[in-house]
């Protein structure tokens, strides 16, 4: 949705860049391409980078773990995250980093590895 909120507050002459006294906070969610770009130009304040590229290894990972009769603890991974349980289903927490312009650049950000 990010897209269509630049261009709504565009349109509607309030997209300022971040540290302007007319700047509107905007947050988002994904750590996509073009939400970093958007930190980068200082248009957006912070991304929450959710690791679309890790759920899927570990989403693979788990199912074959299920189909083979594997079964996880609640506690810390191999892989720097929890499991913890969500009702009664164990989830995998894997960290969602926030990315402001200080860090926007990191290449361990799957939204910098994206290849056009």
């Amino acid at each position: 949705m990010l897209a269509g909120v630049l261009n709504v507050l565009k349109t509607a002459g309030k997209l300022e860049k971040v540290g302007t006294p007319k700047h509107i906070y905007l947050a988002t969610i994904d750590g996509t391409p073009f939400a970093l770009q958007k930190v980068r130009e200082e248009l957006v304040d912070t991304a929450i980078s959710q690791p679309l590229d890790l759920y899927v290894k570990y989403g693979l990972y788990y199912l074959q773990a299920a189909v083979d009769g594997k079964t996880f603890a609640v506690g810390p991974t191999d892989h720097d995250s929890r499991i913890e349980m969500f009702q009664g289903n164990p989830m995998d927490l894997l960290p969602a980093p926030i990315v402001t312009k200080s860090n926007v650049d990191d290449p361990l950000l799957w939204g910098n590895n994206v290849k056009s």
